[in-house]
């Protein structure tokens, strides 16, 4: 996602799902094949991490864990859903709001927690 938020892929004023919405109405799908790549690749990787997410949780050791775990699932569904309209929200017109869904920021320390937790 890092990537996706630095030049070539960023707009001024608006997020990476509104960047991309600008850019193909700008430039063309065609132009902009490399970011929907990407995008497609951040959403299985996406999909990926909520199964883990999922099997993990029950078996936790952590209460953080379980706690960003739950923070965690929103932000993926909540994006998910996002990046699934995007075609629906392209061909409306429509935009989407400046402001991103925000990834859990405790999240990362959560994983790696539970990971110490379980060796």
């Amino acid at each position: 996602m890092r990537a996706l938020q630095s030049a070539p892929f960023t707009e001024p004023n608006t997020g990476v799902l509104g960047s991309y919405l600008a850019k193909i109405r700008r430039d063309g799908m065609s132009k902009n094949a490399e970011m929907k790549q990407r995008l497609d690749e951040l959403a299985m990787n996406t999909a990926a991490l909520l199964t883990l997410v999922d099997l993990v949780e029950p078996k936790a050791k952590t209460p953080g864990f379980k706690t960003e775990a739950k923070k965690f699932r929103t932000y993926a569904l909540a994006w998910t859903d996002r990046w699934n309209s995007v075609m629906e929200t392209f061909m409306a017109g429509g935009n989407y709001p400046t402001a991103e869904v925000p990834f859990p920021r405790s999240f990362e320390d959560a994983v790696k927690a539970e990971m110490d937790a379980s060796r």
